[in-house]
């Protein structure tokens, strides 16, 4: 198996997210969460080797918008959903894999509401497969 640093990895990812006009990005969860936000997540299911002898490593970008009992909250959540625009997730880290050798979307959770420290916020989660080595 490829040895690498998962927190290098969450690193570059919330750095690239950070290119994205108005779009706070983190690698870890933040003390305070101001929207729009996007926290980086490696996902529960652990790395996996392949073939080509790369280990690949789920991750989850969580995409906060803004608080739920605003009107217009799902509207910024598709934006950032959407393909082809400067606000593009997705195309974004396709595009910058940093330390991985490519980065595949795989898809995105319909918008919803979460709670974070005791407050409901809409967003989205975002699915994503990364390469290493």
């Amino acid at each position: 198996m490829t040895t690498y640093d998962y927190n290098d990895l969450c690193d570059d990812i919330a750095r690239a997210l950070r290119d994205i006009t108005g779009l706070r990005a983190h690698a870890t969860i933040p003390d305070k969460v101001t929207t729009p936000c996007a926290v980086v997540a490696i996902a529960d299911d652990g790395p996996r080797d392949t073939h080509a002898g790369q280990t690949t490593v789920n991750f989850k970008v969580l995409l906060r918008t803004s608080k739920a009992d605003t009107r217009p909250a799902q509207r910024p959540a598709n934006m950032y959903r959407s393909r082809g625009n400067a606000e593009s997730i997705a195309d974004k880290l396709e595009a910058a894999p940093g330390t991985a050798d490519y980065i595949e979307w795989t898809g995105t959770e319909a918008p919803s509401k979460f709670e974070t420290g005791g407050i409901e916020y809409v967003g989205c989660e975002f699915n994503f497969e990364a390469a290493v080595g």
